[in-house]
C-alpha cells in the first residue's frame, strides 16, 4: 500500500490499485473534481489517450459552467 493514501482508503475501496484526482477550478474557486480509479496498478501512469479524454471532458465542463 502507498504511504500517501488516506487512512482507511483500502477499507473503503479495496479493489482500487491506482487512481487519479484532478480538481476543477473556475475564477480561483474549487468547484469539483474528477476521480478515476483502476482495479490494476498502472506503473505507466496515464496514457496519452486517457489524458486527451480527461482534458476534453474537463474542457466541456468548465466551458459549460463558466458560461
Amino acid at each position: 500500500m502507498h504511504n500517501g493514501l488516506p487512512r482507511g482508503y483500502k477499507d473503503l475501496m479495496p479493489d482500487t490499485e491506482s487512481f487519479i484526482i484532478l480538481i476543477l477550478i473556475i475564477n480561483s474557486k474549487l468547484i469539483g473534481l474528477f476521480y478515476y480509479d483502476r482495479q490494476h496498478k498502472a506503473p505507466e501512469g496515464i496514457s496519452p489517450y486517457e489524458m486527451k479524454l480527461i482534458k476534453t471532458l474537463k474542457g466541456f465542463i468548465l466551458t459549460t459552467l463558466s458560461s
